[in-house]
Formats: structure tokens, sequence, C-alpha cells
């Protein structure tokens, strides 16, 4: 009981202590006292007597005093019970509140318990292997696949404009359709086709790099091609999740099944010609690939399988960086890689553009323009690209924008908005954009279809 609570019922007390004739403060207080004692004690006191007054004003009326503090005595006891009750209504509702707590712990118990039931039985299933047709860049390859070795060849026997004297081994894989056409000559010509067939003769990994539209996945698409050899690639994205590449669990029909992802199948196959394109948009990927091409395994914890790189594989890894990210805004969204990891690569080899006729050649291949009007569109292409290096302008132009120039050509665009739509509205800042347009007047001036 508070002293607020006691000091307002001890005014109370008096005031009607006093409004009763001749009753003294001594009786007020020994009323309080009988009170508060019953309240806080909720017991019987006995029966207050009346006790003799020291004064002989009212000695008559003391029994009143008694009266009224065994009056309050009673009312106090009867708060008391009043409070008890109240106590044990709200015991009574905790009560109902804890069982109702724990027929919810009884629920969550017996959900948790057929989550357990459920896992264990996944992990002591024997997974059933999904083999299932994969298809990348048009090719359907299932991981059965195993082409055999028809002979070794020299590069000239391949790409007959090329005297280089270094072989390659020939295999019977065929594609159900055949990739862009890529100029060997320029892989070529700076030397690197040899070191790529060092590399493919002892299964070594190569890391291309080089500016966009240079020809990086279109030369190992078309490797690959030529080689009669399985082809698969594997872009990546900052999100890809590592079950994209390893594989995981499935559940159609309640049966546990195991389907694995692009990477596991694509080592699986012998061999097969692996392109890890972008690689730098996920380093988390990296992680693993550092692990394969050091250990030539990797184990898949959710079926205990050990998963071996099959024999012959190649892989080759393409970016624009050189592995080393972007900070100019040009290639957003990539990541330096992990020295270790580029350290299990045999070379990094740089990709250039095709020469202006070599390039002018497959825009007539590919799009059936005249043969001016390509040339004209590849010495352009040329000229811009001299001036990127060079540092005049920052974007250089790639092949996928000349060949969209000359589609828009063939089919009868007006030469102007095609320039503007298939060249400079890819451009990203408006001074080379005006650079661009400056060029174009000079040097584009004759095309037709």
């Amino acid at each position: 009981m508070t002293n607020l609570t006691i000091n307002s019922q001890r005014r109370a007390l008096i005031q009607k202590g006093h409004a009763v004739a001749g009753l003294t403060d001594a009786d007020i207080e020994q009323a309080y006292n009988a009170m508060t004692l019953g309240a806080a004690l909720g017991n019987t006191p006995k029966p207050i007597q009346p006790q003799p007054s020291d004064t002989s004003s009212a000695p008559q009326n003391s029994t009143v005093g008694a009266d009224l503090a065994n009056t309050f005595m009673n009312d106090g006891k009867n708060a008391f019970i009043a409070s008890l009750g109240v106590v044990l209504g709200d015991y009574q509702k905790e009560n109902d509140n804890l069982t109702s707590i724990i027929d919810g712990l009884h629920a969550d118990n017996s959900a948790l318990q057929d989550d357990v039931d459920n896992a264990r039985r996944i992990s002591t299933t024997p997974p059933q292997i999904i083999t299932r047709t994969v298809d990348i860049d048009g090719n359907e390859i299932t991981p059965d696949v195993n082409p055999q070795k028809v002979d070794t060849v020299q590069a000239a026997d391949i790409w007959p404009d090329i005297d280089g004297a270094y072989t390659f081994d020939r295999y019977d894989f065929e594609a159900p359709r055949e990739p862009a056409f890529y100029d060997m000559n320029q892989m070529h010509n700076s030397g690197l086709l040899a070191q790529v067939a060092s590399a493919v003769k002892r299964d070594n990994p190569l890391w291309l790099y080089g500016e966009k539209g240079t020809g990086k996945t279109t030369f190992v698409q078309s490797l690959a091609f030529s080689l009669g050899r399985p082809f698969f690639r594997i872009s990546h994205t900052k999100s890809m999740e590592s079950q994209a590449l390893i594989g995981c669990f499935l559940l159609p029909d309640s049966k546990t099944q195991w389907s694995d992802g692009a990477l596991t199948q694509a080592i699986k196959t012998p061999r097969a010609v692996i392109l890890l394109d972008e690689p730098t948009r996920n380093p988390d990927a990296c992680e693993i690939y550092q692990t394969l091409l050091d250990e030539k395994y990797y184990d898949i914890a959710e079926t205990g399988e050990r998963v071996w790189i099959a024999d012959g594989v190649s892989f080759f890894a393409a970016d624009n960086q050189n592995g080393d990210g972007d900070d100019t805004g040009r290639y957003d969204g990539t990541f330096a890689v992990n020295s270790a990891f580029g350290d299990r690569f045999k070379a990094k080899l740089q990709c250039f553009y095709m020469a202006p006729a070599h390039e002018a050649a497959l825009l007539v291949s590919l799009t059936g323009i005249n043969k001016n009007s390509a040339l004209e569109i590849a010495e352009f292409a040329n000229i811009m690209r001299g001036m990127a290096t060079a540092g005049e302008i920052e974007e250089p132009i790639s092949f996928r924008r000349l060949n969209a120039l000359a589609e828009f050509i063939v089919d009868g665009i007006p030469h102007d908005l095609a320039m503007e739509t298939a060249v400079f509205a890819f451009i990203r800042h408006e001074q080379d954009r005006e650079t661009y347009r400056t060029q174009a007047a000079v040097h584009l001036t004759q095309l037709r279809a």
C-alpha cells in the first residue's frame, strides 16, 4: 500500500470519525490501524474492545470507536478477499496462456520431427541421377557423350590459309549447327594460335581477354567445332549460385532426384571445350574453379560423389579486363579475381579486332552487303579503334555494331538512321558520339546494299 493511499485513507477516516459525536483521535487511530492490518493480512482480528478514555468529555461514546474499528477490519478483510480473487483470476489466465504455448510447442516439435524424418530419408536414399539434354549455344549434349579421336592434323588441314606446323587432335562429335565464322588468321598472325595448340594438347587452361567484340567467345566455339569436340559455355552473373554450377536435389513426384549443374555436366563430358565466360562477375564461382583446376575434381557434399574432370577436357576463360575488374564504368559489375585463381591458367592471351579486309569479308558472309560497303564500314571501324587506343575517345566500335549496321543497310534502312541507332546510340559519352558522327560523315559516304 502506497503512502499516497495511506494518507488518503487516514484523511477519510479522520473526517468520518469527527462526524461521530464525541469520537476521540485515539478511537480514530485504533480504527485506522485495524483496517490496514485487516487489508494487509487478510486475518480476522479479535474484536476491539472499547478503551477507557483519558478524558471525561464523552466516555459513553468509546464503544462507537470500537464498532467503527471492527467495521473497518471487516472492510479490509473483504477488500483482501476481493483482491485475492483478482489475483487468482489473473493466475488462471496465465495458466491458460502457458497451456496454449505448450500446445504450440508440441505442434512445432511434431513438424520439426517430420522435417528431420524427411531429411533422413533424403540423406539415406541413393540419388537417382538425371541424364538430361543440355542446350548451350545450340549444342545438344548429354553426359554420356564420348567423342572418339579421328586423326591428328596440322592447322593447315583445318584452316587452309594457316601455314603453322602445330597439330591438333580431331574428333567425331557433330554439333547440331555451325557457329559464326571466325577468321583463325587473326589468332595465327598474332602468334596466339600456336600457344592455343600447345595448351589444348596438354589440357592446360587458357585465359582470353580483349575489348568487346574481338571474337573471344566465337574463337573458342569455332575451335571446338573445327576439332569435332563438344562445346559448353558457362556465362556468369553476380547472383548466380553454386547450385547452378554443381547441381541440386529435386523432388519430382515425391522421388528424390539429383540434377547435375552446368559445370558438373560439362566436366563429365570427355573432350569437352568449356568456356568460362566473364567469371569476373562472380568471385564465388572462381573459388570453385580454383579448386577444380588445381585438384582436377570436386566433391559433391549432397551425394558424396567425387566428380573428376573427364579425359581431354579443355578450359578457357574470357573477359574484357584480364581479370582485373573495371573502375571506368564500361564493364560495370566485374571484379578483380583472386591472383591464385588466375595463376591456374597456362597463359593469358590478348585478342584483337580483325584486320579490315577479314572483317569486311565476314560482313559480306553474314549479311550479304555489298563488298565495297562492307570494306568502307570495316575501315571506319579501324579508324575509330585507333582513336580509342590513342585515348582520343573512350569507346571503340565492336563487330556486333558493324554487323547491325550492315543488316540495316541491306534491309533498306536510311543511312543516317541506321548509323544513329546501330552505332552512335551505343557510345556512352556525348562527346565521343559527336566524334563518331564527324568521322562517319567523312568515311561512310558510299554505303549501299
